[in-house]
């Protein structure tokens, strides 16, 4: 099984000043795979939130036969991938859409998601702080 928490974050959140960045850390056996973070091209934290589990899905591809096990502090996106709650804005139903259908079409044999609080998700939500905090 590989555990890997995932992090959004927005300063200027919604606006055409918006700096987001992502944050992640993956791990398997007790053994760190990677850990990474970047500025990404999106306005809003719930949009960074999608494409950090996006980028830690591509970057599993080759671990794909294995339980991968997706820990983010966004109770709206877990439980919209885990369709729990519905999908009001188009563009999150986009970014749904979008890693449901790289699950999918990769064959990834099983992908959970689990919200936790930010205080269990330090090390993604640093490394997405620190991003956007240099950016400034």
């Amino acid at each position: 099984m590989i555990k890997v928490w995932t992090d959004g974050s927005c300063r200027a959140n919604g606006t055409k000043d918006a700096i987001a960045a992502i944050g992640y850390v993956a791990v398997k056996d007790e053994t760190e795979l990677f850990r990474d973070g970047k500025l990404v091209d999106y306005t809003t934290n719930n949009e960074a939130e999608y494409s950090a589990i996006m980028n830690v899905l591509q970057r599993l591809v080759e671990n794909k036969d294995e339980l991968i096990w997706i820990y983010c502090d966004s109770a709206l996106v877990v439980n919209q991938l885990n369709g729990a709650w519905k999908v009001k804005d188009d563009r999150m139903l986009f970014l749904r859409n979008m890693i449901q259908g790289f699950i999918y079409t990769q064959k990834f044999k099983e992908v959970r998601f689990t919200w936790i609080p930010r205080e269990q998700n330090k090390i993604a939500n640093d490394i997405a702080q620190a991003l956007t905090e240099k950016r400034r």
